[in-house]
């Protein structure tokens, strides 16, 4: 029983374990693009990596972020 109780204590901390940099992955859509942006500030969390899909022929006239 006791070897039980190890066995899932390690499952949990090995999920626990944080998140690799995102920078490093690289995102694949079926159309459209995806723009990184690092260190989005905000003056409610920390500054954050943040992924912005487009659709195909998106426009910077339609610019929705400055």
């Amino acid at each position: 029983m006791k070897y039980i109780v190890y066995f899932f204590l390690g499952i949990v901390l090995i999920s626990c374990q944080p998140e690799q940099n995102r920078s490093d992955k690289t995102i694949n859509v079926s159309s459209g693009e995806v723009q990184r942006i690092e260190d989005f500030p905000s003056d409610y969390i920390t500054h954050r990596t943040i992924d912005i899909w487009l659709p195909e022929g998106y426009s910077k006239e339609c610019l929705v972020l400055k």
